[in-house]
């Protein structure tokens, strides 16, 4: 079993994936903010009712994506043990402008890269990132493909995937991008994460979680990655959805 530091666990798919990950008997860091601790808190101790050994896997850290420090001294310190951290915090929200975007997707990014750089047992940092980085390109879009030209007008969110995720890719830890759809299920998703973010064939790869055949994409996302590592184990997007009815 693996410790593991999340951002984001309060979203639509970070609270699923922490779940997750401590009831596999991993053990979780989970970064809330300070306005978000007292609901935070109150979901741990209803959880605690129900299944106390989950609970106790679970230690919950205040902090802030937007602050250099990210963390106070304190907090930093007892992050030693982590050896993978999960960054799914994002603003995802209506707003658009582009300072508090970039102030939350950009810079959080970074100063959790900085953070992670520091941890002496680190093992990977999963960058949960967003098909949206292929901005309005149409044709075909690969999961090594990042700068092709692409716009984003009016978008700053997806704009703001683009340049963390290229962030992420350039730095010096041992990086896996998971590309997520949010028209995907979000209980494969976190079934997909959870098992790349210990699979020693992601490292450094960047892996689309999408429907390749939704006529919803705008481009045709290209999936040799997922499929050369998900259907060993079961989680290919359409045996999944075929066995649970998705």
């Amino acid at each position: 079993m693996s410790n593991y530091f999340l951002t984001g666990g309060t979203g639509r798919l970070g609270r699923p994936l922490a779940l997750y990950l401590v009831r596999a008997g991993h053990e979780l860091s989970l970064l809330v903010r300070k306005e978000s601790r007292r609901s935070a808190r109150e979901w741990l101790a209803e959880l605690r009712t129900t299944e106390a050994d989950t609970a106790r896997r679970i230690r919950l850290v205040t902090g802030d994506l937007t602050r250099p420090e990210l963390l106070d001294k304190r907090d930093r310190a007892s992050l030693e043990g982590v050896e993978v951290v999960v960054h799914a915090g994002a603003y995802t929200g209506p707003k658009q402008d582009r300072g508090w975007v970039w102030s939350h997707n950009v810079r959080g990014t970074t100063h959790t890269l900085g953070l992670a750089a520091e941890l002496p047992h680190l093992r990977r940092f999963v960058h949960i990132s967003d098909v949206a980085v292929s901005g309005d390109i149409t044709g075909p879009f690969s999961e090594t493909d990042l700068l092709r030209g692409q716009q984003f007008e009016g978008t700053a969110y997806a704009e703001s995937k683009m340049v963390a995720e290229r962030r992420v890719r350039a730095s010096d830890v041992p990086w896996t991008v998971l590309r997520a759809a949010r028209n995907a299920p979000v209980d494969w998703l976190v079934e997909a994460a959870s098992a790349l973010a210990e699979h020693p064939g992601s490292l450094r790869r960047g892996v689309h979680l999408v429907d390749p055949d939704s006529p919803s994409n705008v481009a045709v996302y290209d999936t040799r990655h997922a499929t050369r590592l998900l259907r060993p184990l079961g989680l290919e997007l359409v045996e999944y959805a075929r066995e649970r009815g998705v």
